[in-house]
């Protein structure tokens, strides 16, 4: 055999080889001889997304350590204080003592209160809807919401209405709905 003839050979045979084997392997399209598969592109494009989320957990994992230390450094006294503002569970009695002490403090006393828990979807809180009403001078109404400001146990202001009296000196009956939430 001529060496011509070798080089035309083993240069057709290096072509087909490539073409028949090794681009369908690289590329995943496939041939004749070889099924389609995902390739060593998408090999490729795969590790470098599990190495991103890998990096990702590194960094969450990292996150995570801080905040545990972050809570860990919180005083048992503050944790106290912030189960006051949000509890873990809301006892109507006791909810129902709190918001007549606040008003005692400016000397009021509530009328047709309500409490309903309200249908949450949210899985880590809930709230509870309170309304009542409450008969006296804007002056005292403004000291009484400022003490629901002031304590400790969260309050959302939902709506104030309120009736115009007959005359200007005559108590002002007010209709207040609050919202309070506690963990779940």
């Amino acid at each position: 055999m001529s060496p011509k003839l070798i080089n035309i050979l083993l240069i057709v045979s290096s072509a087909a080889l490539y073409y028949i084997f090794i681009g369908p392997i690289w590329s995943g399209v496939g041939s004749i001889w070889t099924p389609e598969r995902g390739g060593v592109k998408t090999l490729i494009a795969t590790e470098a997304q599990y190495k991103d989320t890998l990096s990702k957990a590194d960094d969450l994992f990292k996150q995570g350590n801080e905040l545990s230390s972050q809570y860990k450094a919180v005083k048992d006294t503050d944790k106290q204080k912030m189960l006051l503002m949000v509890p873990e569970k809301i006892e109507k009695i006791r909810l129902l003592s709190e918001m007549d002490k606040i008003a005692n403090l400016t000397g009021m006393s509530l009328a047709n209160v309500f409490v309903l828990e309200e249908v949450s979807t949210d899985k880590l809180k809930g709230a509870y809807a309170i309304s009542f009403s409450v008969k006296t001078t804007y002056s005292n109404f403004k000291k009484f919401m400022r003490n629901y400001e002031n304590s400790l146990r969260l309050f959302t202001l939902e709506s104030v209405k309120f009736a115009v009296p007959a005359k200007i000196d005559d108590p002002i009956d007010f209709k207040v709905t609050l919202k309070t939430y506690y963990l779940k």
